[in-house]
């Protein structure tokens, strides 16, 4: 294990930060995003409420686009309206829709809430709805959610990856059945899930032509970091890089459920970028530290919240916000600087393990400066490059 302490790199000036955008003031964007709704059906998985159906799937995509001048861009609400052409998925979109907006709602843990969320649908974001794609052939990042989080969580995210080369492909946390619809921290739900992913993969040739299938990144923050790891396992799905976003892999009821789930960790092998906040609930790296076989990168950071890896620090910036719920740990700029300069060495981190260069050079990767003590360990596998 090696341990450095990082130099300062990233700074969020007030004069960058549009009140009118949702989104990538900080991060280059390399690339036009175009982003599309796919409503499928995966035939041979039940969906119970609905006797003789499939399992109804909303697959949101965001890809390299080719750019076209004045070509307008989404409003940040656009992401929860695009419903279905087909009309026997209605009533799937009605409870997506109910359950995400009911989930931001609580995320801003204030009485104006209803207002803050209808402003914020109004923001611009960098996305171009069903935009032509670039040519090419792009790699595939799954971003998982957490547990029965909305499916717009880390849209920020995927835009700027998706402006990097990669399609960007996430799906709804939806339980069997419409009179069940929240899934649980179980070893069936998280099978689920993973199953959910699974079929994208089989199938996301058919809407998206570009996809190369053969290189796929797995991407989840909480209970998808428990998703995103459990893919990695599959060789057919051609995982060649992990990373948790505070994933329940640091905590002992997502290390038990793994354990549960038999996920053996000697058969990771491919590069793991965990980043933790080592604030209560204790954290706990036994998981991450016996995947022997796999390069490891662990950033743990002292002021993150769990949020802090998602979209919310810039809903606080945006509604000129502290974050209650922080109790003080750290500043809404200081969330603000930790998330972005995640999504940097995210950015870094999947570039290297796709081009096999995760070597020492990792360490020197964009920083996040908030903490004075903020350390990183890598750890290499037994097989060096």
């Amino acid at each position: 294990m090696k341990t450095v302490m990082i130099l300062c790199l990233l700074v969020i000036s007030k004069e960058s930060f549009s009140t009118d955008t949702l989104g990538n003031f900080q991060l280059k964007m390399n690339f036009s995003v175009g982003y599309k709704t796919i409503y499928c059906t995966d035939n041979a998985r039940p969906f119970f409420s609905e006797p003789n159906t499939g399992r109804p799937l909303r697959l949101m995509v965001w890809y390299p686009a080719k750019s076209v001048k004045g070509q307008k861009t989404m409003n940040f609400g656009d992401y929860f309206s695009q419903g279905p052409s087909d009309t026997t998925y209605n009533r799937y979109f009605r409870l997506l829709n109910n359950n995400e907006i009911s989930t931001l709602n609580r995320q801003y843990f204030a009485p104006d809430s209803l207002k803050l969320v209808e402003d914020l649908k109004q923001k611009s974001t960098y996305s171009i709805a069903n935009a032509a794609t670039r040519n090419g052939r792009y790699p595939v990042i799954l971003y998982c959610l957490g547990l029965n989080d909305y499916q717009q969580e880390n849209t920020i995210l995927c835009e700027y990856l998706a402006s990097q080369g990669y399609i960007v492909i996430t799906v709804p946390q939806i339980g069997r059945s419409f009179d069940k619809p929240r899934l649980t921290l179980t070893r069936e739900d998280l099978e689920l899930q993973k199953s959910d992913f699974e079929f994208v993969l089989h199938h996301i040739r058919q809407y998206i032509k570009s996809a190369d299938i053969a290189n796929v990144i797995a991407v989840g923050h909480s209970f998808g970091g428990l998703t995103a790891f459990s893919l990695s396992l599959n060789e057919a799905n051609n995982i060649k890089a992990v990373v948790s976003l505070d994933g329940a892999n640091t905590v002992a009821n997502g290390i038990k459920l793994l354990k549960e789930a038999s996920a053996n960790p000697y058969l990771a092998k491919c590069p793991q970028l965990n980043f933790y906040k080592t604030k209560p609930p204790v954290f706990n790296l036994s998981f991450t530290d016996s995947l022997i076989n796999a390069k490891r990168l662990n950033i743990g950071i002292p002021k993150a919240t769990h949020f802090d890896f998602q979209n919310w620090p810039v809903y606080l910036k945006l509604a000129g916000m502290e974050d209650k719920r922080a109790g003080g740990l750290r500043t809404t700029d200081e969330a603000i600087e930790i998330y972005f300069s995640a999504c940097l060495i995210i950015k870094e981190f999947i570039s290297k393990a796709l081009n096999k260069k995760l070597d020492n050079s990792v360490l020197n990767m964009p920083a996040i400066t908030v903490a004075k003590d903020y350390q990183v360990n890598y750890n290499k596998n037994q097989n060096d490059y």
